[in-house]
């Protein structure tokens, strides 16, 4: 969802100029709001030309290959199209989705292509940011779990195998805090799990299998697990924001994982709860 906050912000913004708005200053509206961007194509269309610069359009459409929101963190394609957006100019003024909420004068959609390569995943999975996130989504599973929010553990080596049939494998080495760290063990952890997209709605992980130092983990701390992480991929948590979105396509194959999803952004007076 911050994804397309980002782009819709920045290209909408580029309304507020007070000129006409073409598909380059468009172009370049988005390109100053990434960190970098390969290949980038957007197109405004409008008639007449004039309602631009009430905020109004009849569609955007953008197509994207290597765009970097920020350091790590590469997708390897992006399309994104809307129906017709109408907002107030004087209230777009900041990348949020308050900001954004607050601009809309009716509901904003949108439908969204991504692709996301292997070995760029493998280099966000590593990436600092995105290992400390991982970190503590697990302690937060170990918490609710075992009962025990002292007992905390710190992650390293990650690697991902994209596999066909909608499957991952995910290597890792797992070390539990303590004080004398030299009585620490590092538990060599493999786990092979399957995605399934449930009513669009929700992405849920199925038949999973796992290792630790290379012997079987038991189906109970299995399921677990992949309860506990399908419960945080519920898209319906959007609502209360005033979201509704739902994912149309899940497919992983070999060297990539593709996603197209279907966006609506209700006005700030709405709420789809």
């Amino acid at each position: 969802m911050e994804l397309i906050t980002i782009i819709l912000s920045g290209v909408l913004s580029a309304l507020s100029n007070g000129g006409w708005v073409t598909d380059t200053i468009a172009k370049n509206a988005l390109s100053s709001n990434v960190e970098s961007v390969e290949t980038l194509k957007v197109r405004v269309d409008s008639c007449p030309n004039y309602q631009l610069i009430k905020g109004k359009l009849d569609k955007l459409r953008i197509a994207s290959r290597g765009l970097v929101l920020q350091q790590d963190l590469r997708i390897d394609v992006l399309e994104l199209e809307t129906d017709a957006i109408a907002v107030d100019l004087e209230a777009l003024n900041h990348s949020s989705l308050e900001d954004l909420r607050n601009s809309l004068q009716q509901p904003l959609q949108a439908a969204t292509r991504i692709v996301i390569t292997e070995a760029d995943l493998t280099a966000a999975l590593q990436s600092e940011t995105v290992l400390q996130k991982l970190q503590e989504t697990l302690n937060k599973l170990v918490a609710e779990r075992a009962g025990n929010s002292a007992r905390t553990y710190e992650l390293s080596a990650p690697q991902i195998d994209l596999l066909p049939g909608n499957r991952i494998k995910l290597e890792l080495e797992l070390r539990r805090s303590r004080s004398n760290q030299n009585r620490v063990r590092a538990l060599a952890i493999s786990l092979e799990l399957g995605f399934k997209v449930i009513s669009g709605s929700q992405i849920q992980l199925v038949n999973p299998q796992g290792t630790v130092n290379g012997r079987q983990m038991s189906e109970r701390l299995l399921r677990g697990f992949a309860q506990g992480i399908s419960d945080r991929l519920k898209l319906t948590s959007l609502e209360s924001l005033g979201i509704l979105a739902r994912l149309l396509q899940l497919e992983i194959t070999e060297d990539k994982i593709e996603l197209v999803s279907f966006t609506r952004i209700e006005t700030k007076s709405v709420s789809t709860n």
